[in-house]
């Protein structure tokens, strides 16, 4: 066989190889390419659930992180899972595995659940003292407890979300409900509305329903010595 024989045979087999895939063929592949791309979507839209590992992100993978315990509520502030009531203003909520972050409640403020310093200074300038607040800062505790303990609920900033002293988150709550917490405590005279002091966004409604408790004669103002803070 010669050289030119040769050649002729690789030049042909060459042209051969580089020949375009048939129509057919063509058609098939890109139909297969398609349904692989296009099935979750298909199985979504007929109300199906895709398998975990068709179009699955990773972050939804076994052994992933998982999501904090709260999570937004559009127009509503943040929702959250109470795991402990501290006392009438103050509560933990769940902040990951094992861990909780303190929530101190925005525009309220309640007896004192036990004697301290705080409620020394009150009785001096003429407020409540520590024998007079501790019972009814119990009352308020127990109350918060009946409403919050293991409950979701919504927090809600005061136009800024910030923290107050001893690094407690500072926030409204919402019960499941829709009810306003710190309002529902001062109108059953639990706590004070802490506007005098500490001036917030609903000062004028929580004033009102003090106002009311408090002609009422309702828990603390029925001590003798409450007096708006």
């Amino acid at each position: 066989m010669t050289r030119r024989t040769l050649r002729g045979r690789r030049s042909s087999r060459t042209r051969a190889s580089k020949k375009p895939l048939s129509l057919p063929v063509l058609i098939v592949a890109l139909a297969v390419v398609g349904a692989v791309v296009l099935w979750p979507e298909l199985m979504t839209e007929l109300g199906m659930q895709p398998p975990a590992n068709i179009g699955s992100d990773a972050s939804q993978t076994p052994g992933s992180p998982r999501p904090r315990a709260t999570d937004t509520a559009p127009g509503h502030g943040e929702r959250a899972q109470v795991v402990r009531v501290v006392d009438g203003d103050t509560i933990r909520i769940a902040a990951g595995p094992g861990q909780t972050t303190a929530i101190r409640v925005l525009g309220i403020d309640c007896p004192e659940s036990e004697a301290n310093q705080k409620c020394v200074r009150d009785g001096r300038a003429g407020r409540l003292s520590c024998a007079q607040q501790v019972p009814l800062g119990i009352e308020a505790s127990r109350r918060a407890a009946a409403l919050l303990e293991g409950a979701r609920v919504v927090l809600e900033c005061d136009g800024r979300c910030r923290k107050g002293g001893y690094g407690r988150d500072l926030r409204y709550l919402r019960l499941a409900n829709g009810e306003d917490f710190g309002l529902l405590m001062i109108r059953e005279g639990l706590c004070w509305d802490y506007g005098g002091k500490y001036p917030h966004p609903r000062r004028a409604g929580y004033a009102r329903v003090q106002a009311e408790a408090r002609s009422r004669g309702l828990g603390l103002w029925g001590a003798g010595k409450a007096e708006p803070l």
